[in-house]
């Protein structure tokens, strides 16, 4: 493992902070696939245009997203491929997750199953007859 300056400890952590948000992090998957203004970036993450503006400059201010102006609209989009390389791994996690929920579910149907076949299996008693 490579010796990490204090430097390279301040903006791992920085970049965490940033991402660490729920709409920060919403805000970063739509940048990562495409780029947006504002106007259309606000209706996908159902931000009003003023919160998710306040977002995007602290995201800019961290150089986590880049721009580009045509007009009067600014678009905004994420490059970074340690931004990029963060949500890849947290999506390969919610995966594993989802994955995991699924094959539990799955055992608990067979186990189910298996529980009503050999009650449906078992000799039954009728009533009023002894064994």
């Amino acid at each position: 493992m490579t010796s990490k300056t204090q430097g390279d400890i301040d903006t791992a952590a920085q970049i965490l902070t940033m991402l660490g948000n729920e709409k920060r992090l919403h805000i970063m998957r739509h940048l990562l696939e495409d780029e947006f203004c504002v106007g259309d970036l606000s209706e996908a993450v159902e931000l009003s245009q003023s919160a998710l503006s306040q977002h995007l400059a602290k995201l800019r201010t961290n150089k986590l997203v880049e721009t580009r102006r045509d007009r009067q609209l600014i678009y905004y989009r994420c490059d970074s491929p340690v931004v990029k390389a963060i949500m890849d791994v947290l999506e390969n996690y919610y995966d594993m997750t989802e994955d995991q929920a699924h094959t539990q579910k799955v055992e608990t149907l067979h186990t189910a199953r298996n529980t009503k076949s050999d009650l449906d299996e078992a000799p039954r008693k009728r009533p009023g007859v002894r064994g």
